[in-house]
């Protein structure tokens, strides 16, 4: 897993899952776009703040372990290799 030191850009807040979930992990992918696709191409990645805290092939196996983290409000991203389309979802 990555742990980068999280952007400076201004924060601002959309409703998931019943929580907050903040447009923090939107500028932290996009700041270490490159760093996530060599270390997650190919994946799915569940980003809490300025960190991954999971990451699998499929969407059911990071639910999976999302729940066993007790992860309840997460940004999810399908990282992709580097001919594939990006895709954002919040979850």
């Amino acid at each position: 897993m990555v742990s980068v030191l999280a952007s400076d850009e201004p924060e601002t807040s959309k409703q998931a899952s019943g929580e907050l979930v903040s447009d923090v992990e939107m500028y932290w992918i996009s700041d270490h776009y490159n760093e996530l696709i060599e270390l997650y191409g190919g994946e799915w990645i569940a980003v809490v703040d300025d960190r991954v805290v999971a990451h699998a092939l499929t969407t059911p196996e990071l639910r999976e372990m999302l729940d066993l983290l007790g992860v309840t409000s997460i940004f999810l991203e399908k990282i992709p290799r580097r001919d594939d389309e990006i895709g954002f979802v919040v979850a």
